[in-house]
């Protein structure tokens, strides 16, 4: 929480900026990537709306969805724009939340509420969802190999 609280700072400190223009000044990005300890702007631009979306997703009416929404369009708009939003059914035994920016797509789940939740909380496995975002990364580790020889 306290740091959401000082990155929501760290923004605010440009919203004013951003509202009159699009690009955020290459201060504040290293700024925020270094607060957020990333190597780019687009991971602080994940970070960020992957933040957001996890507060989201607690949003129980969908009235209140939309209002966290406008906010995070109004006061975020330099990081892209959410381009789809879908929450789970309501029958659903764990709440989440999908959404679509133009280059990827995000998924927030409601936190852990019942034992029966640890379970689910520790049968992860990660797989690339796309065969191309598995080759980026394989480049990106043959790369820094190289860079370290």
């Amino acid at each position: 929480a306290e740091a959401y609280h000082r990155l929501y700072e760290e923004w605010a400190a440009h919203t004013q900026h951003a509202r009159q223009a699009e690009a955020v000044p290459a201060a504040e990005q290293a700024r925020l990537q270094e607060l957020l300890c990333v190597s780019s702007w687009s991971h602080v631009q994940d970070v960020v709306i992957s933040l957001l979306l996890s507060e989201a997703v607690y949003r129980l009416h969908p009235q209140e969805l939309d209002e966290h929404l406008g906010f995070m369009s109004s006061q975020f708009a330099s990081l892209g724009r959410i381009q789809c939003v879908q929450l789970s059914l309501p029958a659903a035994p764990t709440r989440y939340l999908l959404a679509e920016t133009e280059g990827a797509m995000y998924v927030s789940f409601m936190g852990t509420k019942h034992p029966r939740d640890f379970l689910t909380d520790v049968n992860v496995v990660q797989v690339p969802v796309w065969r191309q975002h598995e080759q980026e990364e394989e480049q990106e580790q043959e790369e820094e190999e190289d860079e370290e020889e």
